[in-house]
């Protein structure tokens, strides 16, 4: 590495481990960047690669003058390596790289002229995940240059590391990931750190930031393979957020934290996959689950829950556990589906209409029965029996179903979001009644991006779907394989493919 390269703007923080192929994706992603590699310096930290993987460091090195390599003994985690990045780094700011994931080409422009302007101690940036369309897309609705004590969503969240933060705030307040060999949710302990000390979080919503890329070899792919780690790490998260949140100051985003890991971690753990574990796990996971609730999570605060996970809460609350496999069968895998059911373009906007019904895992219908103008839950005795009315009558959870209709790249996996209107209705049958929502969404393609044009390419429609609070987000079809209409910068077409996609196709001019 060049000595020469003084103050650097960014450090780019890699922690690696028999990265593979991988490695040419990082790269080239950081060869990319629009900022010049005079202004960053990259910290390639290999954590005892059995393989090539240092060799390999080692080349890239000798002809990029901003990359550095280190090399550690094996820790089994990346925590020890990102900890030596950080006391290493030079850079006004860092980010954390994982081995196999990549950055858009002008995040590190963006991100740095963000956290300069808002005088950020992190900037959470736009991220996508490649298995997940609907990846953390509550967050990145507008751009923030504070989003502490945001209301909708905590400005930290998704609490993984892939955000830039400000190198002098984590080394003033001795903020490291805790380290071990399996150190299961490090980045979450991390950021709960970092909530208790930050004064200002920027959120970059019009700028693609991060691309997450989600293999079959990723180390928190088998997480929940160990019932007993699994639950005992989810155990000391929330006792973490309560140690590192406490006092009157952080009353809010503390009760923000805790709903965060009950409502995404604690409760859907709780659902049709419990069904499947062996009898020793379930009954861990239902007796770890009803003492995390008991010490941590208020019962008044369910009432911010949808019905289906107020109902396990109930169960686990009044001592019916033996009921929560039996009530996961019920809420096997809700999906929502949507159709195309006509599109047009005129002046360059995109019309789409669309038509979304609800399945079980099973793709058969909900279990719902409409009575005297309520949607009741239909289910077995034992559970009408054990669980209160109000938690039986879903009305208001069918009628508050949303569908947002965006755009997907098909290049680079980023989303966008358009404004959508939607109607819910219930078919009113005794046997099995549809919920089907009817939709109307308005794609400006030069707006769509938080104001900003869409970047030439393929662009996919998607339907982000959401009934009692179970969000899907997958592409819309059609039947119909015509072009439908000119763009300025395009066509959009409906895909003559078998699963009948539509998108639409754009120019550079």
């Amino acid at each position: 590495m060049n000595t020469a390269l003084l103050a650097p703007k960014v450090t780019v923080i890699v922690p690696t481990y028999a990265t593979g192929d991988a490695l040419a994706r990082v790269v080239s992603s950081l060869d990319g960047q629009t900022l010049p590699s005079a202004e960053f310096e990259v910290i390639f930290v290999d954590d005892g690669s059995p393989d090539d993987t240092h060799a390999r460091l080692l080349e890239l090195a000798s002809n990029r003058a901003n990359v550095r390599v280190e090399r550690i003994e094996n820790s089994g985690w990346p925590s020890a390596p990102r900890n030596l990045g950080v006391d290493l780094a030079r850079g006004e700011y860092v980010i954390f790289l994982d081995h196999d994931d990549e950055l858009y080409p002008n995040a590190l422009t963006a991100a740095y002229e963000r956290a300069r302007r808002a005088d950020a101690d992190v900037v959470n940036g736009k991220e996508a995940r490649t298995d997940q369309s609907k990846w953390a897309l509550p967050t990145y609705t507008a751009n923030f240059d504070n989003a502490v004590g945001r209301e909708d969503v905590h400005p930290l969240v998704p609490t993984n590391p892939h955000k830039l933060y400000r190198t002098a705030f984590l080394r003033e307040h001795g903020i490291r990931f805790p380290e071990g060999r399996r150190a299961i949710w490090e980045d979450v302990f991390f950021n709960i750190d970092v909530a208790r000390h930050a004064v200002r979080i920027a959120t970059m919503a019009d700028e693609p930031f991060y691309h997450w890329v989600r293999g079959a070899t990723t180390s928190s792919s088998g997480y929940a393979d160990d019932q007993v780690e699994w639950w005992s790490a989810l155990r000391r998260i929330f006792a973490y957020v309560e140690e590192r949140l406490d006092g009157d100051l952080n009353t809010f985003q503390r009760r923000q934290l805790l709903m965060e890991q009950y409502r995404s971690r604690l409760l859907p753990a709780l659902g049709a996959g419990l069904r499947a574990r062996p009898r020793g796990d379930q009954e861990f996971a239902l007796t770890t689950a009803a003492e995390i609730i008991s010490e941590h999570l208020p019962a008044g605060w369910d009432a911010e829950l949808p019905k289906h996970l107020q109902a396990r809460a109930h169960l686990i609350r009044t001592g019916r556990a033996d009921l929560i496999t039996m009530l996961g069968r019920y809420d096997a895998d809700i999906t929502g589906k949507a159709f195309c059911t006509g599109i047009s373009v005129v002046d360059d906007l995109i019309e789409v209409r669309a038509k979304t019904v609800w399945f079980t895992t099973k793709h058969g219908f909900l279990d719902l029965s409409p009575r005297s103008g309520r949607v009741l839950r239909r289910l077995a005795p034992e559970l009408e029996a054990a669980l209160p009315a109000a938690l039986l009558d879903v009305t208001d959870d069918v009628l508050a179903a949303r569908v947002t209709i965006g755009v997907r790249s098909r290049r680079d996996a980023i989303t966008w979001l358009a404004p959508t209107t939607t109607e819910v209705s219930v078919a009113d049958s005794t046997d099995y009644p549809d919920v089907t929502a009817r939709s109307v969404a308005v794609i400006d393609p030069q707006r769509v991006a938080i104001d900003r044009p869409l970047a030439a390419g393929r662009w996919d429609l998607h339907a982000r779907t959401e009934l009692f609070g179970v969000l899907n987000q997958r592409g819309v079809r059609s039947a119909s394989p015509t072009v439908v209409g000119r763009l300025t910068r395009g066509s959009i077409d409906v895909s003559r493919t078998p699963l009948g996609a539509v998108g639409f196709t754009l120019s550079d001019r």
